[in-house]
C-alpha cells in the first residue's frame, strides 16, 4: 500500500500561480463581510424599536448611518490585508476599487441611501457597469 502525505497542502510558487480570470477577479470585488454585517446590523436596529415616533425613526437612520460608516472601514481594512502581491506589498488600487464596490452594494440594497429619489434605477445601473468593468481593470495589472 503506498505511503500518504497527510501533511499541510503547501501553497504554489508566487511564479507557478496563474493570474484570475474574470469570474474569480468579479466574486473578489463583492464585499462580503462588510456587507454581511451591515445586513445584519441594518435588520438588527429597524426590529429592534418597538412603537415608530419621529425620534425612534431619526434615531434609527443615525444608527444605520453609524453601521455604514464602520462597515466601509471594515470593506476597507479587509482589502488591505487580503489584497497582496506576491512580494506582500498593498494592492492599492484593489483597496479602493473594494471601498468603492461597498459604497456601490450598499446604494443597491437601500441602506442609507433609501431616501433619494431614482436610487434603484441609479444603484441598477451603477452596479452593473461597475462589476461589468471594473474585473477588467484588476486582471490586467495582476
Amino acid at each position: 500500500m503506498p505511503k500518504r502525505n497527510l501533511g499541510i497542502a503547501k501553497e504554489p510558487d508566487p511564479v507557478s500561480r496563474k493570474s484570475d480570470g474574470y469570474f474569480s477577479a468579479l466574486v473578489k470585488l463583492v464585499p462580503s463581510e462588510a456587507l454581511g454585517l451591515y445586513l445584519a446590523l441594518d435588520n438588527l436596529i429597524k426590529n429592534s424599536q418597538g412603537k415608530e415616533t419621529v425620534d425612534t425613526i431619526g434615531y434609527q437612520n443615525l444608527a444605520i448611518m453609524i453601521s455604514a460608516g464602520v462597515c466601509f472601514v471594515l470593506a476597507l481594512v479587509s482589502r488591505y490585508f487580503n489584497a497582496r502581491n506576491p512580494d506582500n506589498s498593498v494592492q492599492w488600487l484593489n483597496v479602493c476599487l473594494g471601498g468603492l464596490a461597498f459604497i456601490i452594494w450598499l446604494m443597491a440594497i437601500g441602506g442609507p441611501f433609501e431616501g433619494i429619489p431614482d436610487i434603484k434605477l441609479i444603484s441598477g445601473m451603477t452596479t452593473i457597469i461597475f462589476m461589468s468593468v471594473v474585473p477588467f481593470l484588476t486582471i490586467s495589472r495582476r
